[in-house]
């Protein structure tokens, strides 16, 4: 009211006109509803005959999706979409058969055969798109697949131990795996209009995985345990990862983004026993690290090759996948414990634990231009000149220097923990 008389420029909306003016201003929504359970058993035996000894399983994996998921449209409202009777549930057995068997005393021979079923990811079935918003968005739409298969993985293992004396073990062991129903992507036309394109997920992919692992350990004995391993991998694929393409799937092979070929570790470990003597070598002056409580100092050190990655022109274009490797990248902690026990049952335990004793930087992530984890590559000059405007890099390289595209440096870590 103004002047004892009713206003009518001023407008009074209901809470639901806000509502709905909301949802048409907020362009595209994405998002849907779906309600899937999966279940699984496991059965396992071991035999024992003679010297052999053979574990033999069996696991049932099924999953149910449901019979309907919905996906929510622009104006907040959900599209239901039913699912075929053959596509709701999937029921997959998944064999395992394991032997060893001692050839002498010291040495143990042993195979393995493992057939693996592995469900899809749900974000492959349920997606917040379907094909007609193909018509109209700008970019590429990919929508689900139900019919998608699970991922069978089938490996095939050899591996022999021999033992050195007392103390020192070595195992050698080699694999093969087969890699079937890989999930990709594949192009779609649209059934009303032939000119329309999306991509679905699809199970056909092929990989394969090969390589071997050494191993040798040392027990615990005159205060020092640890190990040593080395292993070798090599893992291909006819398609790199859940690339968009229109054709078939290429008969040519690729590296996967998982294949590291090179990889060794180095683990010690020093350790004095609750009460237990220390003396310094070549001397008679004990070090009370067994005073009250045992003492343990451990060092590990992995080192592995750089990991794959897709280079891209001076355009931006992709090259050949997974054609370029990343720096390698190794990495050291050091971790110290010392306990003292006031009684048998209370003790208290100090401890210290240093990451990335060497401050090592390991690259993380790169840019597909140059492989370097902060230079992008981008060409900021100005047209038909090499100018750059120094306000244009000083942004440019504090977007593109990310520290999330580097490890963590050195970080320490020091603490007391009571046990009563």
């Amino acid at each position: 009211y103004k002047n004892g008389q009713v206003d009518r420029s001023v407008m009074f909306y209901d809470p639901d006109v806000y509502l709905d003016a909301a949802f048409a201003s907020a362009g595209e929504s994405d998002g849907y509803i779906a309600d899937p359970w999966q279940a699984s058993f496991y059965m396992q035996d071991k035999i024992e005959w003679e010297e052999m000894i053979v574990n033999a399983g069996v696991r049932l994996d099924f999953w149910y999706i449901g019979d309907e998921y919905e996906i929510i449209q622009d104006d907040g409202s959900f599209k239901k979409f039913k699912f075929e009777d053959v596509n709701k549930y999937n029921i997959s057995i998944s064999p395992r058969l394991g032997m060893s068997y001692p050839i002498t005393e010291v040495d143990v021979f042993r195979f393995s055969y493992n057939y693996q079923n592995q469900l899809p990811p749900m974000q492959y079935i349920f997606t917040s798109y379907e094909p007609q918003d193909a018509i109209i968005s700008n970019n590429n739409i990919v929508v689900g697949n139900p019919e998608l298969e699970p991922q069978v993985t089938i490996t095939y293992e050899v591996g022999l131990q021999h033992q050195f004396g007392e103390d020192y073990v070595i195992d050698i062991s080699a694999y093969y795996k087969d890699i079937y129903n890989y999930i990709n992507t594949r192009s779609q036309n649209f059934e009303d209009d032939e000119t329309v394109k999306y991509f679905q997920y699809i199970s056909q992919d092929y990989g394969s995985a090969k390589g071997i692992d050494i191993s040798l350990q040392k027990r615990l004995s005159n205060y020092i345990a640890g190990s040593i391993s080395y292993s070798y991998l090599s893992a291909n694929g006819n398609s790199p990862g859940e690339t968009l393409q229109d054709e078939p799937t290429n008969l040519r092979e690729y590296a996967l983004p998982w294949d590291i070929r090179h990889a060794s570790g180095l683990n010690l470990q020093f350790r004095v026993g609750r009460d237990e003597d220390f003396y310094l070598p070549f001397t008679d002056f004990n070090m009370p690290f067994g005073w009250r409580g045992d003492f343990n100092l451990s060092f590990i050190y992995s080192f592995q090759s750089g990991k794959p990655y897709t280079p891209a022109n001076e355009d931006g274009n992709a090259l050949e996948p997974y054609s370029e490797r990343m720096s390698y990248s190794d990495n050291a902690n050091l971790n110290i414990t010392k306990r003292i026990y006031l009684s048998e049952k209370f003790f208290f335990k100090t401890y210290c634990m240093i990451n990335n004793l060497f401050a090592k930087r390991n690259d993380l992530t790169v840019y597909a231009r140059t492989g370097s984890p902060f230079y992008d590559g981008v060409d900021l000059s100005e047209p038909n000149s090499d100018y750059v405007y120094d306000e244009r890099q000083f942004v440019h390289d504090a977007a593109t220097r990310n520290p999330g595209h580097i490890s963590a440096g050195r970080y320490v870590t020091i603490g007391v923990a009571f046990n009563w």
